[in-house]
């Protein structure tokens, strides 16, 4: 190939340290290849728990996923959610991958009372191989989120209103589609 050209593939929010040698072989770089195979869309509602800082924890059942900067009552919200959900599968063997879709904020996800990891940048993908089950199955996921868009709703705080005045509404919560591959 062309030895001027550099082509790089970056997930959400990665970064790659680039450094530059003398030394004319190295490990080659290999870009992660997005998911293929079957999907299967874990669609429908969520008990959605919100832990917003300094309030008290409150449910919204049968919540559908969208993004908490365009719901006035969400909004301003900065903390913890909680997306819960129980779903039935055919055969756990087929798959191998929970895919979260879009996330604005730290995941964390638990699978029949597994923890299997926490994603802060990047796509949001976990193995599930071993964990999910044939048949009933239970998905706690745990969103945290950057506390811009509260600070921003502090009218009466001078030092939060000039800090945040200029910005906008950051997108929050997790978005989805959520499927299994």
């Amino acid at each position: 190939g062309d030895m001027s050209t550099l082509k790089i593939s970056l997930d959400p929010a990665a970064s790659v340290l680039i450094v530059y040698t003398p030394e004319k072989k190295g490990p080659e770089y290999v870009p992660r290849q997005p998911l293929d195979g079957q999907s299967f869309p874990l669609s429908g509602t969520w008990d959605l728990t919100l832990e917003k800082v300094y309030d008290k924890p409150r449910d919204l059942p049968d919540f559908t996923l969208h993004d908490f900067k365009d719901d006035p009552a969400l909004n301003s919200f900065a903390g913890v959610s909680h997306y819960k959900k129980s779903f039935k599968v055919g055969e756990a063997s087929a798959v191998r991958y929970l895919d979260l879709g879009t996330v604005h904020g730290i995941s964390e996800v638990t699978l029949n009372g597994k923890t299997i990891g926490a994603k802060w940048y990047g796509y949001h993908v976990y193995d599930v191989t071993g964990v999910l089950r044939t048949g009933i199955n239970t998905l706690d996921i745990k969103v945290t989120t950057v506390l811009g868009n509260y600070a921003k709703s502090l009218k009466e705080n001078v030092v939060a209103h000039q800090w945040t005045k200029k910005q906008p509404l950051y997108s929050m919560g997790m978005l989805g589609p959520v499927r299994f591959v």
